[in-house]
């Protein structure tokens, strides 16, 4: 029985030497990636294109319900844009909160912009 006991405790000291060698391999190996990645930054510049000078329509629409938090900055980023054709078209679907309130604001926007930003309403 002591050979069994004294064969089991040498195998389980290798498999633990082993399992703490490797969980500080890890570890290291993890701390060097974190610095390599906080110091060598990609700088990859790309140049943008300018638009077409006939440029097909692009429609984008936004379903928006109870989207009082997040529809100005979504619509006032798309009338930002640079691109020559486009129209913005929100889809409100019967939203309980500001949503249509701030959205009509915006159209008067879009009309200064000359952008098209239309409404659609969801029906009951």
């Amino acid at each position: 029985m002591s050979k069994f006991y004294h064969a089991f405790a040498l195998r389980y000291n290798q498999v633990m030497s082993a399992l703490i060698i490797s969980s500080v391999c890890f570890l290291v190996g993890l701390v060097i990636v974190t610095w390599m990645h906080s110091q060598y930054q990609l700088d990859i510049m790309v140049e943008p294109d300018d638009p077409p000078q006939i440029a097909p329509l692009i429609s984008v629409c936004i379903p928006a319900r109870d989207e009082e938090r997040n529809i100005r900055r979504c619509v006032e980023t798309l009338l930002a844009q640079t691109y020559p054709n486009f129209e913005v078209i929100v889809l409100d679907d019967r939203s309980t909160d500001n949503t249509p309130e701030i959205v009509q604001n915006l159209v008067k926007v879009a009309n200064l912009c000359k952008v098209p930003l239309k409404v659609l309403n969801g029906s009951d």
